[in-house]
């Protein structure tokens, strides 16, 4: 016996469809959601209207790339695959590359034109700034169509979707100072997008001074700066917004200086416009300009229920949305019998036999309704099984009418639907159906939330269900007698389904093999036992359900409030939750500390666990409800004096009537959030009275949560308390007892003038540390002096560096360990390295330190060894400033192993010079090299010069040596002996050599192929000059005129050819590759042929009648058989005569 899961091409019960679908636009955030995209990918059924319509709207972008590029308007009823269809589109557009390196085009089955349309997209991409998309709804502009608009760029671009912090994130990218002020905020402790969303109050002013300084005149005038250059705008101009988009395209391009392919998807676009004739200006104004601009680049594509005839306001849209695509409940049927209910094509005889054996059953559901069984429902019968026909338009009917707010709709419910419905029966034999009470349950928690099933119908159709087989059989009945009270009975949308008997018991057949004629006899006996017990009323033959009023809502509350005040976790978790929102409004974030204003992060603790302290001032919250006040206090005198430990005290003050506040406040908000929104007067007034116990609830929680905290108590560790007028200043005056014992050597490193000694230590002034007020040794300094005994003997990079002294016990500024180290670099007491190539104090860069080895510097150097090394560099090449000269030799040693590589090659040149004298000098560094570099002074000028000149040479024997190649293979075989001389220089790699040895080989065979090239176009002209003169003596070409006969012979080419020049070897070289000597001998034995072709021409056009007579073949043995062969040819020619002016044989 075959089941139903064993006809489908994918089981339902091992089939899940992961966006339930859904389609929302824009990239995957999680695993979850790459999943979702590659389902989606896959299960997009490119056919109908979807493969249509992308086909119109690629082949109208590819077909307008670089002029303007209309936009286009996707339109279908709600649910039925818009979002999918522009979501694929989008990452067609860009071929997006899934983690398990599928693409997109890989993964859509698309139909051959749209193949080939994108094709032509990624080579229009491929000639510009390839191709990007960004997609979304404009609804992130908080109302503002360009701004909306912008948001969803940027975001598509990596950038904040608010334009302030993104234009902020833009202005340090072209500064070059992103990665600094970025990696500045994270070694800060602090969050970078919490920080760019608020900036106007963050470090991030401070942030940019430290990496621009000079910027602003101080940390306060940073953020005022900030403010000043950021501002974050209500609306944008049109301009701005072009100019804006324009700078981000520019960003994400492959290609510099030109434009990518952009897609732009606004989703939902009908929804943003509504009836709104201003927004509707709005995005007529952004569409044409953006239509208008970008080279012809951009195109936008938007979605809308409705097409853009149909409304007013969408009608002004038309023009700027020529490109229009409308989808249609067939498409959206054949993406269901795609997706959910394909069938394997060895199952479908099978099927087919059992629904023909129950046909009868099939024909008879829903006998006198609109929607029953009709002659077309045939070839819909095996896609659409397990539904039938009727029942599939009955759900139709159903999802539009309990449907109040329009959302139904076709593909989205009926997908989850449909796919749902297929796992029920897919454990049934093949034969059983889906019954249409199933819609019901699919769909009875969707409409209990929106208020068109009252939730005393649910619990009448859900008790039945409990009471035995015979109670789930009323359940069945009431859930349809319910369904059909939906449908519409006005006009065409009258379906003619009706609660009668036949038509529930029809609705209720699922095995088509035998449950009909039972639920035809059992449905009778339900329905009159329903209404007698006055569950249904019957109005002649049909059934109708009766209601009551809805519950109280004071029941509803006092129900909750006392399940709150029962559950003793639920009050505690409320209780921490409320002082923890308030000790965060209290606790600073963060304090600056000494002159240098360095940001000290401030972070709260409820934790059981005494917090650990790292970068920041843990703040340990305790309240009374954990613990009594003398406990607290013993708790906070155990600790250390020198820990920078924070403790609070909250204690227990009115706690029956806090958690009575936050029980009013929990069940209040339970309420309001469960129940249905009432539609009669008593209803709405209820409402408004739970708002206000709401409210009341509210500030009663807020008013007992500052009881306790002016009642608190601060501590330092060690039990040390903090007396101030209130918590907030309390806690800042703890705060900044904290940070000196958590860094007690910062004093040594605070000092404003860090960022001057950083500037001029790179600029190479040896005075720098003067702008910290030392005058002496560098290593003296108490900053350069701690980092000199930090670094190791193998060398210390920079990043370990900044972690030891931005870190407690230090906390230096970044600006301190970044000069100190530059400071200490110029004064050659530490090497700096990158990637084992010497670094110099001028070649410093802020945001490549921590990737620098530093090494402590052993070898001193004196200035007559700098000098001769100086001299060394500036003859190969290599510019060097004083101080420097390390960093100049490496570069030395990889300019002479660049000029080795080039003094020599594969044959024929000779094998590069040998480098083995440098490698002595490749593993050092520092001052060691540049004495080693001294004591090798006068190799490597030799070196240099001896490469240099090979190098330059090699560029002209290369091509002389290619030139004399071509002319030997066109050498005939007398020549063979130059061919073997080019060989030998080859094999023998002697193409430096001097006197040149490639030169004399292509005179040779210059000169040889000239005397060939000669005598074959003697012998041509020869023969030609003989054609001519035998044509002049022809009676049809005497005949001709002048321009007859120069048409004749340039079409049939027979002239007399001039002789190219053949002075030089290229000269030559280029009439052999123009034409070969061997093919002059084809062209000489032509010349008779084509002298035939001529005459014939020449006598056809002076006798157009003139007929061509083709002497037959015959073997002639005797005179006689001559006679007689002569005689009959005469007489045939005399014949034609008879026939024509004239004869050609």
């Amino acid at each position: 016996m075959m089941l139903n899961k064993e006809i489908f091409v994918e089981d339902p019960t091992k089939k899940s469809i992961p966006n339930l679908g859904v389609a929302k636009v824009g990239e995957p955030t999680d695993d979850a959601g790459w999943a979702v995209l590659e389902y989606e990918l896959k299960s997009f059924v490119c056919e109908g209207a979807y493969a249509q319509g992308l086909d119109r709207i690629l082949s109208s972008y590819v077909g307008q790339a670089g002029s303007s590029q209309p936009a286009a308007w996707v339109s279908g009823f709600y649910g039925s695959g818009k979002s999918h269809l522009v979501r694929v589109l989008e990452y067609l557009w860009r071929d997006l590359e899934l983690a398990d390196g599928s693409t997109a085009r890989g993964l859509v089955r698309t139909p051959q034109p749209v193949t080939d349309v994108l094709r032509e997209l990624s080579t229009i991409g491929s000639r510009n700034g390839g191709l990007w998309s960004a997609a979304g709804t404009l609804g992130a502009g908080a109302g503002s169509v360009r701004l909306g608009f912008l948001s969803i760029i940027l975001g598509a671009a990596g950038l904040p979707t608010d334009l302030a912090p993104a234009r902020c994130v833009m202005w340090l990218q072209d500064e070059g100072l992103f990665e600094t002020v970025q990696a500045d905020i994270a070694n800060r402790g602090l969050d970078w997008e919490m920080v760019l969303e608020n900036m106007y109050v963050s470090e991030l002013g401070e942030a940019i001074l430290a990496a621009k300084p000079g910027w602003a005149a101080s940390p306060d005038m940073a953020r005022e700066q900030i403010h000043n250059q950021f501002p974050q705008p209500e609306d944008i101009s049109l301009s701005e917004t072009i100019k804006t988009v324009e700078h981000v395209l520019r960003q994400v391009s492959d290609t510099v200086g030109k434009l990518p392919c952009a897609l732009v998807v606004l989703d939902e676009m009908q929804q943003f416009i509504n009836e709104d004739p201003d927004r509707a200006q709005q995005v007529q104004l952004l569409v044409e300009a953006c239509s208008s601009g970008f080279d012809g680049l951009l195109m936008i594509v938007a979605t809308g229920q409705a097409a853009l005839q149909t409304t007013a306001v969408l009608q002004k849209l038309i023009d700027r949305f020529a490109i229009q695509v409308q989808l249609s409940d067939t498409d959206v049927d054949a993406v269901i019998r795609e997706v959910v209910l394909r069938k394997r094509p060895e199952s479908v005889p099978a099927l087919e036999l059992v629904l023909e054996k129950q046909a009868g059953e099939i024909d008879r559901q829903l006998g006198g309704a609109v929607i029953a069984p009709s002659a077309s429902d045939e070839k819909y019968l095996i896609p659409d099984y397990p539904l039938l026909p009727s029942r599939r338009r009955f759900w139709e009917h159903v999802l539009r009418s309990v449907d109040k707010a329009g959302k139904a709709g076709q593909l989205r419910s009926q997908l989850r639907v449909v796919h749902e419905a297929s796992r029920v029966v897919a454990d049934s034999p093949v034969g059983t159906v889906v019954p249409a009470d199933f819609i019901y349950d699919e769909k009875s928690a969707d409409m209990l939330q929106t208020g068109v099933l009252l939730r005393e119908i649910e619990q009448l159709i859900k008790g039945e269900r409990s009471q035995g087989p015979e109670g789930e059989l009323r359940s069945r009945v009431l859930a349809l007698v319910f369904l059909i009270s939906q449908l519409s009975r006005e006009g065409f949308a009258d379906t003619g389904v009706r609660a009668t008997e036949q038509h529930i018991a029809d609705l209720l057949v699922d095995d088509l093999s035998g449950a009909g004629p039972r639920l035809r006899a059992e449905v009778p006996k339900v329905l009159e036992q329903l209404h007698a017990e006055s569950k249904l009323l019957k109005v002649d033959e049909e059934y109708f359900l009766q209601t009551q009023a809805g519950q109280e809502w004071a029941k509803d509350f006092r129900n909750r409030r006392a399940s709150f005040l029962s559950d003793s976790t639920r009050v505690s978790h409320a209780r921490d939750s409320a002082f923890r929102d308030a000790m965060t409004r209290v606790v600073p974030r963060s304090r600056q500390h000494g002159l240098s204003k360095t940001p000290r992060n401030v972070e709260n603790s409820f934790s059981d666990v005494e917090p650990k302290v790292d970068v920041s001032i843990p703040v340990w919250v305790r309240t009374g409800w954990d613990l009594a006040e003398k406990q607290f206090t013993d708790l906070a005198s155990s600790g250390s004096t020198d820990s920078p430990l924070i403790f609070v005290y909250l204690p227990k003050v009115d706690a029956d009537a806090l958690a009575g506040a936050l029980a009013d406040l929990a069940a209040a908000e339970e309420t309001l959030a469960t129940r249905p929104r009432p539609n009669t007067d008593e209803g709405v007034s209820a409402l408004k009275a739970m708002e206000s116990t709401r409210e009341m609830a509210r500030q009663k929680v807020a008013g007992h949560v500052s009881d306790v905290l002016r009642q608190s108590t601060v501590a330092q560790s060690g039990g040390n308390r903090i007396a101030e007028s209130d918590l907030s200043k309390a806690l800042a005056t703890a705060a900044d007892r904290s940070i000196d014992r958590l860094y007690p050597k910062f004093r040594e490193g605070d000092h404003t003038g860090w960022a001057t000694v950083w500037a001029r230590a790179v600029e190479g002034n040896e005075n720098c540390l003067e702008a910290v007020n030392h005058k002496g040794p560098t290593a003296s300094h108490p900053v350069c002096k701690a980092i000199l005994s930090a670094v190791g003997p193998a060398g210390t990079s920079g990043n370990d560096l900044r972690k030891k002294f931005e870190s407690p016990e230090y906390g230096w500024p970044r600006d301190a360990v970044h000069a100190g180290l530059a400071a200490l670099v110029l004064a050659t007491e530490l090497n700096a390295e990158e990637n084992g190539l010497p670094v110099s104090a001028r070649q410093l860069k802020p945001n490549a330190i921590g990737k620098l080895i530093f090494r402590r510097e052993t070898k001193v150097v004196p200035l007559g060894v700098r000098l001769a090394v100086q001299q060394v560099l500036t003859e190969s090449g290599i510019a060097v400033e004083r101080n420097e000269e390390a960093a100049a030799c490496g570069l030395l040693l990889q300019r002479l192993s660049d000029l080795a590589g080039a003094a020599g090659g594969a044959p024929p040149l000779p094998a590069p010079p040998s480098t083995e004298f440098l490698d002595p000098l490749k593993g050092l560094k520092g001052n060691e090299l540049i004495s080693s570099v001294h004591d090798h002074r006068e190799a490597i000028r030799t070196a240099v010069v001896e490469w240099r000149t090979a190098s330059t040479l090699k560029q002209d024997r290369l091509a002389n040596f290619s030139k004399a190649q071509r002319l030997v293979a066109h050498l005939p075989g007398d020549g063979e002996h130059i061919a073997d001389q080019l060989r030998s220089v080859q094999d023998n790699r002697q193409l430096l050599q001097s006197p040149d040895p490639v030169a004399p080989i292509i005179l040779a065979a210059a000169e040889v192929l000239r005397t060939a090239l000669n005598a074959q176009l003697s012998r041509y002209n020869q023969a030609v000059a003989e054609a001519l003169a035998h044509l002049a003596g022809d009676d049809s070409w005497g005949a001709m005129s002048g321009g007859q006969q120069e048409e004749l012979l340039s079409k049939y080419e027979l002239a007399l050819v001039v002789t190219p020049a053949l002075g030089t070897a290229d000269q030559v070289l280029a009439a052999l590759e123009s034409r070969p000597v061997s093919s002059w001998n084809d062209r000489i034995d032509a010349v008779d042929a084509q002298l035939g072709r001529l005459r014939e021409a020449a006598a056809r056009l002076l006798e157009p009648t003139a007929f061509k007579i083709i002497p037959p073949n015959a073997t002639l043995k005797s005179e006689l058989e001559v006679e007689e062969y002569i005689d009959r040819l005469r007489n045939q020619m005399l014949d034609e005569l008879q026939q024509h002016k004239s004869l050609i044989v």
